[in-house]
């Protein structure tokens, strides 16, 4: 085994190798350089690998009554993407009709409260 200083001195020199034999082969192509270069590392010294995206979409299959379908076919309405919207904005209501009722104990105290002892200096405000 080779002492530190040996070592990375053998690393330096073998990159070096790798970078000018890629230099002459590729002409500058960084990427493939940053990948050759990345290979003739040892295990322990390359990148940790990340995980895989997720794609941003997925094809699902919905089904449409035929006038419908071609209605939308005819006025030129891209059907995936107003589902889409649809969707958002219903997962939107949903979410804060869910919030709402998880928090109606709350909400119901908080107006109370305030019908009670009012608004803190509410005589001092402007508006």
């Amino acid at each position: 085994m080779k002492s530190g200083a040996l070592a990375i001195l053998d690393l330096f020199s073998q990159g070096y190798r790798v970078l000018e034999q890629t230099r002459q082969g590729i002409h500058g192509n960084r990427c493939a350089l940053r990948a050759l270069t990345i290979e003739a590392l040892p295990n322990h010294m390359k990148p940790a690998r990340t995980r895989p995206k997720l794609p941003d979409k997925r094809a699902t299959n919905i089904t449409l009554s035929m006038d419908v379908y071609l209605a939308t076919k005819s006025l030129g309405i891209n059907t995936s993407q107003v589902c889409e919207q649809r969707l958002r904005e219903e997962m939107k209501a949903r979410g804060e009709q869910q919030w709402n009722e998880e928090h109606a104990a709350f909400l119901d105290a908080y107006d109370e409260r305030i019908a009670e002892e009012r608004v803190a200096l509410q005589e001092l405000r402007a508006f």
